[in-house]
């Protein structure tokens, strides 16, 4: 499956991550549904053959699956 169906999948249901850098640590935050949907879309990229890299962030695309407290996106790329 597509990054980009995974996140059709996901658009309407609640989806909300928050990413904070703290000192030398990334905080990923989400309920059960939002984490679900991060590590699908993870896993989706790994496998998509059209792409390497796939973004979404607070402030662009994907920002339905920020909180509006997020600060960072997520920048996936697979070698």
């Amino acid at each position: 499956m597509k990054p980009d169906n995974i996140c059709d999948d996901y658009s309407k249901k609640g989806v909300k991550l928050d990413i904070q850098v703290r000192e030398d640590t990334v905080f990923i935050e989400g309920d059960k549904k939002s984490l679900e949907f991060l590590g699908n879309l993870i896993l989706a990229q790994a496998e998509f053959k059209s792409d390497t890299s796939f973004h979404i962030g607070p402030t662009g695309p994907g920002s339905i699956f920020f909180n509006k407290t997020a600060s960072f996106g997520i920048y996936i790329n697979r070698k």
